[in-house]
């Protein structure tokens, strides 16, 4: 399957994150950012998630480094 390269996705979606900061910053686009309170939850969460795996991974690699 191809697939956009995955830093070019991120750089996208840091890309949308940062406009989307800008619209909750707009007091006349607020309420917008507001109603979607729920999918920013999701997307923190899941990045939370990748972070604390890829910890665990490296971490369990160091110790059978070790």
């Amino acid at each position: 399957m191809d697939r956009e390269p995955l830093g070019q996705a991120l750089n996208s979606i840091i890309g949308e994150l940062n406009a989307t900061a800008r619209l909750a910053a707009d007091p006349l686009t607020y309420d917008e950012v507001a109603a979607e309170e729920g999918t920013l939850w999701y997307i923190k969460n899941q990045c939370e998630w990748i972070l604390s795996h890829i910890r665990t991974h490296e971490d369990a690699l160091a110790k059978v480094k070790k």
